[in-house]
């Protein structure tokens, strides 16, 4: 057993030694996004129902993915909607979204 007397003098020196982070961390965009500008550039057939729904992503630090998936689940909705043979799919899929 002689490396006994070496490990205990080498432990201390490992505990020493600075230990390397592996976190990583996602930054923000910085600036202020024209939110209406992204809401109709993601919004498609569905552009004019922007300022109705400008307020789901107002908060959002990634406002494109935000309004994609905004108008991804109203289209959803009034796909089902519509798939039943309901009335006015489309104000009623936006409203439940975006609110009235």
């Amino acid at each position: 057993m002689q490396f006994a007397p070496l490990l205990a003098l080498a432990l201390p020196l490992v505990a020493a030694i600075p230990q390397a982070s592996t976190t990583t961390s996602s930054v923000a965009p910085s600036s202020t996004p024209d939110l209406l500008a992204i809401c109709q550039a993601q919004a498609g057939p569905y552009a004019d129902a922007c300022p109705q729904c400008l307020h789901n992503c107002a908060t959002s630090a990634y406002p494109d993915d935000c309004f994609y998936s905004v108008f991804f689940t109203v289209n959803g909705i009034q796909s089902d909607c519509e798939a039943h043979g309901g009335p006015n799919c489309r104000n009623i899929a936006l409203n439940d979204v975006c609110g009235q």
